[in-house]
């Protein structure tokens, strides 16, 4: 299924990830400045202002209208080794995830830093830790770019490319985590992801994951959404199509496609729906 195979198989901000750093060393009376360098996360072609007021403009096309604070869509789910079946898909803001598969009779639901699967018998099953961490990342507008208001959060422009006919921008976001040391073996879940932005209509394309997975903390595997067939749904631009490769040549890919029937949006869902009961 799509974001979930792993396991079973006002939002502008002002300040960048600029660090400058000068380096003295004395001689006799003098003092030379030996090394100026300023560490950015972006290459000279671009500045720190360039990058946000993409994002920006990313944002604003996404959403046009009243801010998004929940969606629920309904469509079809076809893996690369069955055939298509429903889901039903709810999201809350930038942390709350539902996915519901009545022919499996089963859910997955991530809340917060936890995740659980509730299985057709039953029985709730807790995601582990390292891998229960997940945004909404089938609807762009939920995911990491929320963060540009975080002063935390680093910027690197991965320059101009050509993607299906498109001419994209690419922009690497990585979000430090901020309690490692409660993390098991202390390894920080850093969050990383790379969108490919038109340059013409600023939506997105793709995104790009490494996420960590749920029996190994050492194996990071790329997650990959195309997205496609936006349609305008209540002042929100929606991909009706997503698909979602995952994995690489080492680990091997799976493939699922989702299409979407029907999207709404600010409908008043509750945190209650977001966990097994």
């Amino acid at each position: 299924m799509i974001q979930n195979d792993l396991h079973r198989n006002g939002i502008f901000g002002k300040k960048r990830a600029i660090r400058l750093r000068v380096e003295w060393r004395s001689w006799s009376t003098t003092r030379r400045i030996i090394g100026l360098m300023l560490f950015v996360t972006l290459p000279s072609t671009a500045t720190a202002q360039d990058i946000h007021s993409i994002l920006a403009q990313a944002l604003q096309a996404h959403v046009t209208g009243k801010p998004i604070q929940d969606v629920t869509a309904i469509g079809t789910i076809t893996r690369s080794n069955g055939s298509p079946q429903a889901v039903t898909i709810s999201a809350k803001g930038p942390y709350e995830v539902r996915m519901d598969f009545p022919a499996e009779k089963r859910s997955v639901f991530y809340s917060g830093q936890q995740g659980w699967t509730l299985d057709s018998n039953g029985n709730t099953l807790a995601i582990q830790a390292n891998a229960a961490f997940h945004r909404p990342t089938i609807f762009p507008f939920l995911d990491l770019i929320t963060e540009i208001e975080n002063a935390e959060l680093q910027l690197i422009d991965g320059g101009t490319q050509t993607m299906g006919g498109h001419t994209v921008r690419r922009i690497i976001l990585t979000l430090p985590d901020k309690t490692p040391n409660m993390r098991a073996f202390r390894r920080p879940l850093d969050e990383s992801l790379d969108l490919y932005i038109d340059t013409q209509s600023y939506l997105i394309l793709r995104s790009i994951r490494y996420r960590t997975s749920e029996k190994n903390l050492s194996l990071k595997v790329p997650s990959v959404l195309d997205f496609s067939d936006y349609r305008l749904v209540n002042g929100a631009q929606v991909p009706f199509r997503i698909v979602n490769t995952i994995g690489n040549s080492t680990v091997g890919t799976t493939t699922s496609t989702l299409v979407l029937q029907m999207v709404n949006t600010n409908t008043g869902l509750t945190d209650s729906l977001f966990a097994p009961k």
